[in-house]
């Protein structure tokens, strides 16, 4: 949800932080924020159906939410990087 919100500020554009907006860089925001959302969605279905005691969850279940995440981490520094204010 927060990668949601920064692609909305930074698409529209915040003065005192952004400066003026950047509509494609806060729509590939957008877009990597429902990816990663979409990415954790069929585990989340999953351990929410199972009944009874639930188990701690594995490091199946979390890699690709961890490597999105460091993939999302890594392509907003590049935007930092490339797109300085």
């Amino acid at each position: 949800m927060s990668l949601f919100a920064c692609g909305a500020a930074v698409a529209k554009g915040v003065p005192r932080v952004t400066g003026h907006g950047r509509p494609l860089v806060g729509i590939s925001m957008l877009a990597l924020g429902g990816v990663m959302w979409l990415c954790g969605l069929p585990f989340a279905k999953s351990r929410r159906a199972a009944p009874g005691l639930r188990r701690p969850a594995t490091h199946i279940e979390l890699a690709p939410l961890a490597y999105g995440t460091a993939v999302v981490g890594a392509a907003a520094f590049v935007v930092a990087a490339l797109f300085p204010n």
